[in-house]
């Protein structure tokens, strides 16, 4: 399994800042009056979706991964209301 090899913490860092370069792009045409929170809110949020997934694969969550992705969006977009 993945998280008992070597490069494990290395592609959790790389999973994690494609999460962030997605986020940020996907909001890019919206106008964020606090882009400095928007930035905090975003790297905890990636972190967030690493941790989940993780617990999603080594099923330690009981969700379906709709369920989580179902969660993830709603999770999201309450969140960037407050930056907007």
């Amino acid at each position: 399994m993945l998280a008992r090899t070597q490069n494990y913490p290395f592609f959790l860092e790389k999973l994690k800042k494609l999460f962030i370069d997605r986020l940020i792009a996907n909001i890019d045409d919206e106008p964020i009056r606090d882009k400095h929170g928007f930035l905090v809110f975003v790297h905890v949020f990636a972190s967030g979706l690493i941790e989940l997934y993780t617990l999603y694969l080594k099923s330690e969550i009981d969700l379906s991964l709709s369920q989580v992705n179902e969660e993830i969006n709603k999770m999201f977009l309450a969140g960037i209301r407050l930056y907007q």
